[in-house]
């Protein structure tokens, strides 16, 4: 079912999806963007607990299993979010939240983009991959320290909440 080329590596841990919503401290007046929904397990949290859930998914494949249960919380856009018109979202919500297990080929990418739209963002509650994470903290001097750590400095506070095991993911990812 996971397409390689979409890296996807999906979420099949209820705890570490709990340990995501607790770390972003969503709560019932949040608007959430979730970026690559995947199966839906961090989506079925998030749409507990927030106002209003707004979850990207590429993969029409998955898209029927996303919707199996429609919550009227959420909203699944089967579009990729490095070409979606966040305009559109802009003119319906003043302020988001950003929860997500991302894929990791486009990770930065992403990251990019949401800090070309940090003005909309109150907070950012990411998975990376463990190498991009550490860049992303990385403190002058360090061998990690880069542009993805400058950059990321101009608009964030980051830190690292927490690992999670390869075991956590379907298929297990080989990093």
């Amino acid at each position: 079912m996971a397409r390689a080329r979409l890296s996807q590596n999906f979420l099949r841990s209820e705890q570490v999806a709990e340990n995501i919503v607790q770390g972003a401290r969503v709560t019932e007046k949040d608007v959430v963007i979730e970026i690559g929904a995947g199966l839906g397990i961090l989506t079925d949290l998030l749409q507990q607990r927030a106002k209003r859930v707004i979850a990207f998914e590429t993969d029409r494949r998955l898209i029927p299993r996303l919707a199996r249960t429609p919550h009227p919380k959420t909203e699944v856009i089967c579009d990729d979010f490095l070409k979606y018109d966040l305009a559109l979202l802009r003119e319906r919500f003043n302020r988001v939240q950003v929860v997500s297990n991302l894929p990791y080929h486009i990770s930065t990418e992403i990251l990019f983009r949401l800090f070309q739209n940090h003005h909309w963002i109150d907070s950012m509650t990411l998975m990376f991959q463990k190498e991009v994470a550490d860049r992303i903290v990385a403190r002058p001097g360090g061998k990690t320290y880069g542009v993805l750590s400058v950059l990321t400095a101009l608009y964030a506070d980051p830190k690292i909440l927490f690992r999670v095991a390869p075991g956590c993911f379907y298929p297990q990812p080989k990093v």
